[in-house]
Order: structure tokens, then sequence, then C-alpha cells
């Protein structure tokens, strides 16, 4: 998929995750995305795969202790 952008999402809200899809699928460009609903599956996707957009939950519960933990 040489003509596509991957994007991450994390989201602990599932209700979001349908937005992107929806955003995604109505966007001109293939966007192919890899949805993560807690740090720790963000995080060993980062590992897994070079990612062109990356959208993060700006509120995650208590993951986000985690998550800025890991990244930094």
């Amino acid at each position: 998929m040489g003509n596509c952008l991957w994007a991450l999402v994390l989201d602990d809200d599932k209700s979001r995750h349908n937005s992107y899809r929806n955003c995604f699928n109505d966007h001109e460009k293939k966007i192919v995305a890899d949805h993560c609903t807690r740090a720790d599956q963000c995080i060993s996707a980062l590992d897994k795969r070079k990612y062109d957009l990356i959208f993060l939950d700006h509120d995650l519960n208590a993951d986000s202790i985690e998550f800025d933990e890991a990244i930094t």
C-alpha cells in the first residue's frame, strides 16, 4: 500500500474511533488506521510501524501517565 497514509489512533472512547473511521473513509487519500484504546497498545504499535499520522487522546485515564513516561 505505497499510495496510502498510515494513521495511529489512541483513544479510550470507542465512539471516537468510529468518527475517525468516517473521516478517513471520506478523505481523498487512502488512510489505513490502527486503533488503540490503551497506552500499552499504542506503544506496541509504535514499535512495529512508522506512522504518517498519529492522533492521541488528550485526556486518557490512568494510562496517560504510563504513556507519558514511555515516550519521554
